[in-house]
């Protein structure tokens, strides 16, 4: 394990760096290493190869007769033809489940899917991000080049060869991932027939794909809700009324001077819905601290990004849904470019921003560059093309890429931008704890169980007598419900977004739970002075004291499947068992709101409540119906170079 430590903690150089060296990763057949550490070397070594011969077959990006701005723009319009595919995509299949019953078709739309040349089925969200993070290998290699050359000429612009970057691209992503999957959650490689991956510790696949696809549920339908409230008050109020900034609405071209036109302030319409929604869905009610920082070098705080960044999203909508093209095109390659990869004037775009905000011409120009790529940036300021859609062709010309504007979390946005401008993240969980306790109190003030709860709204430290381990044991939660008290350690940890960002999670949650076993077992062991502390808090405790443990996240992911003998949940889990019931399969309608759904109830009175608490917690509703849809699935590349083995990735698949 010493040197798969080393390898995690960047000692050893990685098979997708620079300074890789394969000597380190050679296995000695007479070495008393464990299987794991040897699988993971001949992974490396074949992870090496690989990665060498992909970037050896880039020839677009590479191509020293292209300008930079050529390059740019050729990888722009690949991109957003795919964008366009997406949209068409998600809109066909609206359309098509007009037949469909309104649990198959929620099905369908949580979930949206698009099949591969191989016939392998991929959610949208997952096509769209291997298809931004693809491009990252050809823009760093186009950005990275010092032979500058400026002039626009789409004649050379080749769309078959960036096709194939991108193929290239896509698939060196994708074994990025595989590698990742392999150095942090534990999967192996079969090398006996191809190359397979599989994963080595299945409830740790079984554990992300379950909660990944509950926390698309839940996305899904706080997005109906809101669009919902969007269309009840659209057509009676004010942009500035609904809290969202005007939109683009229009290209003008006067004079040879392009201008960028605003929605008129009392005129919204449903192209508006989006960005009520990015404004309502960007920050977690408990982000309230973060409101009034203001980042050093724009002088801007959080909400003015946001706010242009719905701008950004308005523009980009702009110019996806009316096309221009060049009336001097000579070929079907300019035709696609002119329309794919409109370029975008970057002086109108800051006074539209302006405008639309009612800040400075200079703040929204600061704004503006804010979103600018910039691939020399590092550490906290660090960019990504998620984040920082733009790409600047020059002083005065900008390309915007379309799918991280479309299709971007605009929640995950928030938490790198805040990054970005120099917040420190940390303090978000004493907001959080508070945010839930205050949350849980009102559940609790309407909940049927009221009367038989005690709640310490508060921290509870737990002072320990002499001769303990430790002086005190602070305790975030305490709840006693009837006979049963409820001990919880709550944590606030960012939604984890990619291979890496999953394991820091999860083993940040198993850390969690190691804790307050500790907590428990020092309660039990030094149980007299912790009954005369809650004393002190209000809450008298029963002779025969249960302690049911519980980890309370912020947010869905690695949640409702315990860990060991610790269930872990969110605050909605928790505040449902305190309401009683769980609502299930809800059909709503803009006209008249909820129009049918299926109620289940989980208790009768306090006794049945402490009966079923623990079965509840341990194997929530809202999650065993997902964890029995899941299947084992077989993902196989064929065919991309010839030098490279056909790949298999087995995981896991909710099918619903």
């Amino acid at each position: 394990m010493i040197f798969f430590d080393s390898v995690r903690k960047n000692e050893i150089s990685r098979p997708n760096q620079k300074r890789f060296d394969p000597e380190l990763w050679i296995v000695d057949p007479g070495s008393s290493e464990d299987e794991r550490t040897k699988n993971l070397k001949l992974s490396g070594l074949w992870f090496s190869e690989a990665f060498s011969k992909i970037r050896g077959q880039l020839g677009f990006a590479s191509d020293k007769s292209i300008s930079r701005s050529d390059k740019l723009l050729g990888l722009v319009t690949h991109a957003n033809l795919n964008a366009m595919m997406y949209q068409g995509a998600v809109e066909e299949l609206s359309s098509n489940t007009e037949n469909l019953s309104d649990e198959d078709a929620s099905k369908k739309i949580i979930a949206p899917e698009l099949f591969d040349n191989q016939g392998v089925a991929h959610s949208i969200d997952e096509v769209a991000q291997i298809d931004i993070d693809a491009l990252h290998l050809p823009i760093q290699v186009v950005l990275s080049d010092r032979h500058i050359k400026t002039s626009l000429d789409e004649r050379a612009i080749d769309l078959v060869r960036i096709a194939q970057d991108y193929r290239l691209g896509s698939f060196y992503k994708l074994l990025e991932e595989h590698w990742e999957d392999c150095l942090w959650n534990d999967y192996q490689v079969d090398f006996s027939k191809g190359v397979t991956f599989f994963p080595g510790d299945e409830f740790f696949a079984r554990w992300k794909v379950v909660t990944q696809y509950r926390r698309n549920v839940l996305t899904h339908a706080m997005s109906v809700n809101r669009l919902m409230s969007f269309h009840r008050l659209y057509e009676k109020m004010s942009h500035q009324e609904l809290g969202i900034p005007r939109p683009i609405q229009a290209e003008v071209v006067e004079n040879s001077t392009i201008r960028y036109t605003l929605a008129p302030e009392g005129v919204v319409d449903v192209a508006s819905a989006a960005m009520y929604m990015i404004l309502g869905e960007a920050l977690e009610p408990y982000y309230e601290q973060y409101m009034s920082f203001r980042s050093p070098s724009m002088g801007g705080g959080i909400l003015d990004i946001i706010r242009c960044w719905a701008v950004l999203y308005s523009l980009a909508r702009m110019l996806m849904q009316s096309p221009m093209t060049d009336s001097d095109a000579e070929s079907a390659n300019q035709i696609l470019v002119s329309v794919c990869a409109r370029v975008v004037d970057k002086i109108a775009l800051v006074l539209a921003v302006s405008e639309s905000l009612n800040v400075s011409v200079k703040f929204a120009g600061d704004l503006v560059d804010f979103f600018v790529f910039d691939h020399e940036k590092s550490d906290q300021e660090k960019n990504e093309l998620w984040t920082q859609p733009l790409l600047s062709l020059d002083n005065e010309k900008l390309l915007v890429l379309y799918t991280p504007l479309l299709w971007g979390t605009t929640q995950r946005n928030v938490n790198i931008w805040l990054r970005q401008i120099g917040v420190n993240l940390d303090v978000r969980g004493y907001s959080f704890e508070k945010y839930l306790r205050s949350l849980i109190e009102r559940q609790i003030e309407n909940s049927p169980l009221k009367s038989s709860v005690k709640f310490c709204n508060g921290n509870f430290k737990f002072n320990l007598p002499g001769g303990a381990d430790l002086k005190y044991e602070e305790i975030d939660f305490v709840l006693l419900l009837g006979g049963i008290l409820l001990v919880g350690e709550i944590k606030c940890f960012l939604q984890p977004s990619d291979t890496f960002d999953t394991f820091k999670h999860r083993e940040k949650v198993i850390g969690a739970c190691t804790q307050l076993q500790r907590k428990v077992k020092n309660i039990y062991r030094y149980e007299s002075t912790f009954r005369e502390q809650c004393k002190t808090k209000g809450i008298t405790l029963p002779s025969n004291l249960k302690i049911q443990p519980l980890v309370l996240l912020n947010g869905p992911a690695h949640c409702g499947i315990p860990y060991g003998d610790t269930p872990i949940v969110d605050i909605n889990i928790l505040a449902t068992f305190l309401a009683g019931i769980v609502r299930q399969q809800i059909t709503s309608t803009i006209k008249d709101g909820v129009v049918s759904e299926k109620i289940l109830y989980l208790y009768g009175g306090i006794d049945e409540a402490e009966m079923r608490l623990r079965q509840y917690l341990m194997n929530p509703p809202q999650i065993n119906y997902i964890n029995d849809a899941v299947i084992r699935k077989d993902a196989t590349r064929a065919n991309i170079l010839e030098s490279i083995e056909d790949v298999c990735y087995r995981y896991f698949y909710v099918d619903l």
